[in-house]
This record gives C-alpha cells, sequence and structure tokens, in this order.
C-alpha cells in the first residue's frame, strides 16, 4: 500500500513527520525485520512521510552491513537514540561516545545514510535544577558545536515536570549559540496507562516550546491519528494529528494550555478548508504557510514503530488516497 496526500495543506502536515521505530514496542521488530521494513518504505512513492530511522547508538555499527539498502535512496538520514543514563557521569560519558559513534558511522556510510539527529535522555536526578541542566546541556553543547548540521533533541524524565524551566534553558543556550539545533523531546505514550501523560501536561509542553522557540519531538503512543481509547493499553491515548494540528494552531491563534487542551482530546480529525489552501480544526485556521513554519519551526516529527498503522488511519479519513 503506498498513499499521496488528497490536498497541498495535507502534504505540507505530514511532510517528514514519521521517524520510524519499528525496533521499539509495542511492534518490537527485530534488528533486520526493521532495517528491511524501512529499506521498503524508502522505495515507495510515499517516503516523503518519513524522516528518518531511530536506531539505538548500540546497533548503529550493525546498521553499516545494510548500506545496500540506501544506495538508491539519495539523503537517507539515522536518528540515533542515546542510552538511558542514571547518573551525570554516566550522561557526560554517554553524550560524548555517542556522537563518536555517529561519526564512525558517517565516515563508512560516505553518504548513502547519516546520523544527524540525536535523541538523549536526561537522567531525572540531573535535571532536579536549573543549575543542573544548565552544566548538563552545556556539555553536550560543546561536543555538538563541532556538528553544527546535527539536531539534538533531549528528553527529560517525566518531560512534564516543569517544561517552563526546560525550554527555557534550552532557549537560552540556541541564543547563545546561534547555530545550534537543540530541542526537547517528549514521550506521549507506552505501553502501560502510567506512560501516557495527561492531555494538560503534553498542552503545557507544547506551549512552553512555543513561547520559548524550542523545536520539539515526540515518541511513543503515536501511532494512530487521533485521541482515542486503547484496549490494549487500558487508557485513552493521544493521536498524532491532534498534537501536531493542535501545535500548528497554538503557533498561530496563540493559545492558552486550556485551550490547546481541548484540541488534544478531540476525536474530529482537522477538515481542509473551502479553498483548499489550508486546514480547519475545531474552527482554527491555519494556512500551508503556517503549517510549514510550524513544522518547520517547533513540531518537528514524531517516532512510530509503525509506517502501516499511520497510512492506514489517515487513509480512512480521507486526508490520504491510494496511489494509481
Amino acid at each position: 500500500m503506498q498513499v499521496e496526500p488528497t490536498s497541498e495543506p495535507v502534504r505540507a502536515l505530514l511532510d517528514r513527520l514519521i521517524d520510524y521505530a519499528g525496533l521499539f514496542p509495542p511492534a518490537s521488530l527485530d534488528f533486520d525485520t526493521s532495517v528491511r521494513y524501512f529499506g521498503q518504505y524508502l522505495t515507495g512513492i510515499d517516503r516523503w512521510m518519513l524522516r528518518s530511522f531511530v536506531c539505538p547508538v548500540s546497533r548503529l555499527p550493525d546498521l553499516t552491513k545494510y548500506a545496500y539498502l540506501f544506495e538508491s535512496c539519495g539523503g537517507v538520514r539515522i536518528s540515533v537514540l542515546g542510552p538511558p543514563a542514571t547518573t551525570e557521569a554516566a550522561w557526560r560519558s554517554d553524550c560524548t561516545g555517542t556522537l563518536q559513534t555517529a561519526d564512525a558511522f558517517n565516515r563508512s556510510m560516505a553518504g548513502l545514510a547519516t546520523a544527524d539527529t540525536f535523541e538523549l535522555k536526561l537522567p531525572a536526578a540531573v535535571a532536579e535544577t536549573k543549575a543542573s541542566l544548565e552544566r548538563n546541556l552545556e556539555h553536550l553543547v560543546d561536543g555538538a558545536l563541532d556538528r553544527n548540521t546535527a539536531e539534538y533533541f533531549v528528553e527529560l524524565v517525566p518531560a512534564a515536570r516543569d517544561p517552563r524551566t526546560s525550554a527555557q534553558v534550552v532557549s537560552d543556550l540556541r541564543q547563545r549559540h546561534g547555530d545550534l539545533h537543540l530541542g526537547l523531546k517528549i514521550r506521549t505514550g507506552g505501553v502501560t496507562p502510567d506512560a501516557v501523560p495527561a492531555a494538560r501536561d503534553v498542552a503545557r509542553f507544547v506551549c512552553e516550546c512555543r513561547d520559548h522557540h524550542v523545536p520539539f519531538k515526540a515518541t511513543a503512543g503515536l501511532h494512530h491519528p487521533l485521541y482515542h481509547f486503547s484496549a490494549d493499553v487500558g487508557t485513552d491515548m493521544h493521536g498524532f494529528l491532534n498534537v501536531f494540528v493542535g501545535a500548528i494552531v497554538a503557533s498561530r491563534h496563540n493559545l492558552s494550555p486550556d485551550r490547546l487542551t481541548e484540541l488534544l482530546v478531540t476525536s474530529s480529525p482537522p477538515e481542509i478548508d473551502s479553498a483548499g489552501d489550508g486546514l480547519l480544526f475545531k474552527g482554527h485556521n491555519v494556512s500551508i504557510e503556517d503549517i510549514k513554519q510550524t513544522r518547520d519551526k517547533l513540531a518537528v516529527s514524531f517516532g512510530s514503530c509503525s509506517f502501516d498503522d499511520p497510512r492506514n488511519d489517515l487513509l480512512g479519513l480521507g486526508l490520504v488516497r491510494l496511489t494509481p
């Protein structure tokens, strides 16, 4: 199955939206299967929806064996997932090691694929104070400045602990280092109810990122487009359209966290406006330019263990159609 957008606003919304994370729950595919699926997706007409392949840094050397899958694709991006450090010393060591492993991978792949995005989880204890958060992110920045084309997204545990402080610290670093591509990452779900953050917390996170001009990525629990109850997990789950169209609307109309929360918990899909040059979401209009700007500067992408589920659901909503 391959799909194409039904309108230009939909294309702008879904363009490079998905980081394929087949290695992770609930799919939990083995490495070979996950990489081969990604290789198949890259040859499809709908590869325009894919941004990168999410790979743990420990498996990055193994990915070089699949270079032949990327030879005809051009510009294959790898998002490197750092190890889950538990102490400040481990965080600093892991940051250095992750960047060095990526450098070696990039040299060996000779442009067939590039590890140019890093997703790093900051231990909760390290982020307890603003001073500690600043100190440890500065360590990451020290290693990042020589790689000014790469992007870095830091996940705090939990992300909703204090989004204002974390967004402020990242914003300050971005201002001090003008070419630094640093953002935040939020975990929006999981395989147990306690792993799913409240809609209000997601809204606060998105609004703080917006207000401080900090880009964000999302991960977990978003492979279906709309807010829904999951019998498998046993709780309500977030939808990627709610989060990303919600972020675009919140950016365009300066919504408060309370107003954005209302959008995050609706099961109504966005609609193409009558002129076909924008989207309507719960009475809020956004233009193609609004969509492109917000996707570029704020709402970057989300990790999904499935590429089929998003396409199937979008097809059912009429936002994409099967290619001839």
